[in-house]
């Protein structure tokens, strides 16, 4: 029996999320060797991407039906598909850093560990990692690597941990080590604490169902398969989220809708960029036509536009947004005797597009939204700017006052506070515009270039539907040098010309189609 089995199960045992408290520091001290081989499997996969023959790949066929979640990398580096993604990836923001944290974790020592000399020579078309539930309430990481050669594979797991006696399980040889497990079936390496191993082995003999048959599986992966793909259940994603604050916290966030049923996400090299493609299944919302983004300045450097601004709040606080959301509302309610939801957002129920672009002296934020009460939307801003005026004498360190002033044919509203800040508004039928500038209400009632029609905008965007739910551009190279003048640093950002996204509904299904370009 071979320790290279052995070694695969103690890197599964150290990545498992929280059902391993039970092995106390026997798990602890295997850390480095355990997490090194799992890293070690998927930068080598990361290094050498490509296409599987379907959504899943082989792997999808040894995992249990109720799996958590499922990610998997396609290893075939005979594609050209694969090398022009492979040249891409190490671009992507955070991706190098991964790598390093990766390398680093196998041996502290430089050089000391290579996954093109101690992973390629054996790994096969495909390697992957799966989140399942072993009962009790526990959860298990198994780690699945198809194998090329079977002696190479099991010679690097021998260096990495001592084997120790195996047993047999459905006429399999399990390897056991420090409360985990490995074994070869079907041409793979599986790992993982024992419990998820066992599993695994009852899915390969016919004793359990496999993920690969789940129709949710099948829904959220549906497609053209592709390099690199997801999979996350309900359950799945809610328990990421308690696990995961801040920006994966956030996009997870996004994700989350009522009778969801699974996620899928695919990514794959496109032209001069990367697409990546998720699908929300049971998660469809409203669509719209988006015609407000028409009126959008070419000028405009980032851009947010959907079919609601209430329910654009309501996802900014699955989002993680909850805090500043509710920080705003007491503000409202506070100074101005404001309900948010019912005085404010209750007056926009349409579409909604907001934007950013730089202005003489400061960037420049506008928001133009439908209502469906121009006339009483528009008498509640007036009520509204005596006391926003008195609120902001202090900054502005004198008294001031709203004046009326004429931008481009239309009535309109504006505050000077000072040169950087002036918050300016206008009804025109069931438009209202509000800015921090003049300039931002003129730049989308002025007949100017439109950022619909620029040629950075269109070659961003993946396909545009009449209807979508949501649609979301940054030119990240401008935004960064917004950002760099006013002090922020964004060098991760730096290899990134501009990103996309649209959200369209299919029947009951939400899709979410992102694209990062590469200059």
């Amino acid at each position: 029996m071979s320790a290279a089995d052995t070694e695969e199960g103690t890197a599964e045992a150290a990545a498992e999320p929280r059902g391993g408290r039970g092995h106390g520091r026997d798990a602890r001290l295997v850390l480095a060797g355990s997490v090194a081989l799992l890293l070690a499997i998927l930068v080598a996969a990361v290094l050498s991407i490509a296409s599987a023959p379907v959504p899943g790949g082989a792997s999808a066929r040894l995992v249990p039906a109720s799996a958590l979640a499922f990610a998997r990398l396609s290893t075939d580096s005979g594609d050209p598909a694969a090398r022009r993604l492979r040249r891409l990836v190490p671009r992507l923001p955070g991706y190098l850093g991964l790598r390093d944290a990766a390398l680093t974790a196998v041996s502290p020592a430089p050089g000391a560990f290579d996954p093109r000399r101690d992973v390629e020579p054996w790994l096969g078309d495909e390697a992957a990692v799966a989140l399942v539930d072993v009962g009790g309430g526990r959860f298990a990481s198994l780690v699945l690597a198809q194998v090329r050669s079977r002696p190479r594979a099991e010679a690097l797991l021998q260096r990495v941990a001592g084997a120790q006696p195996a047993v047999r399980y459905r006429d399999t040889v399990l390897r056991r080590f420090s409360g985990s497990a490995a074994a070869f079936t079907h041409g793979f390496l599986v790992a993982g604490p024992e419990p998820a191993v066992r599993r695994a082995l009852d899915v390969s003999r016919g004793g359990a169902p496999a993920l690969s048959d789940a129709r949710a599986f099948q829904t959220a992966l549906d497609g053209p398969p592709r390099p690199v793909e997801a999979y996350l259940s309900p359950r799945g994603l809610r328990g990421y989220l308690r696990a995961r604050p801040g920006l994966a916290g956030a996009v997870g966030g996004l994700l989350d809708r009522p009778r969801l049923r699974a996620v899928g996400a695919g990514l794959r090299a496109e032209g001069r960029g990367v697409r990546a493609d998720v699908r929300v299944t049971g998660g469809g919302g409203a669509q719209t036509q988006l015609r407000l983004l028409d009126g959008v300045p070419a000028s405009a450097v980032a851009l947010l536009a959907g079919q609601s601004l209430p329910a654009a709040v309501g996802s900014a606080q699955r989002a993680g947004g909850s805090a500043a959301i509710e920080t705003v509302r007491a503000l409202l309610r506070r100074r101005f005797g404001l309900d948010l939801d019912r005085d404010v957002l209750g007056r926009f129920r349409g579409e909604f597009a907001a934007w950013l672009e730089p202005g003489a002296v400061a960037p420049v934020i506008t928001v133009a939204a439908r209502t469906r009460d121009p006339a009483g939307t528009r008498d509640a801003l007036a009520k509204l700017q005596t006391p926003v005026a008195r609120a902001l004498a202090a900054q502005a360190g004198a008294r001031i006052a709203f004046q009326a002033r004429t931008i481009a044919g239309k009535d309109a509203f504006s505050l000077r506070v000072s040169p950087a800040f002036a918050p300016t508004y206008v009804v025109t039928g069931d438009t209202v515009v509000l800015s921090t500038s003049p300039a931002g209400v003129e730049g989308f009632l002025a007949r100017r270039p439109r950022l619909s029609a620029a040629r950075g905008f269109r070659a961003a965007l993946p396909a545009r539907p009449a209807r979508v739910e949501s649609l979301a551009y940054v030119d990240v190279r401008r935004v960064v040098a917004i950002g760099e003048r006013t002090g922020l640093s964004l060098d991760a950002l730096h290899g990134v010309g501009a990103a996309a996204a649209v959200t369209t509904r299919e029947g009951p299904d939400t899709t979410f189609a992102l694209s990062v370009q590469i200059p």
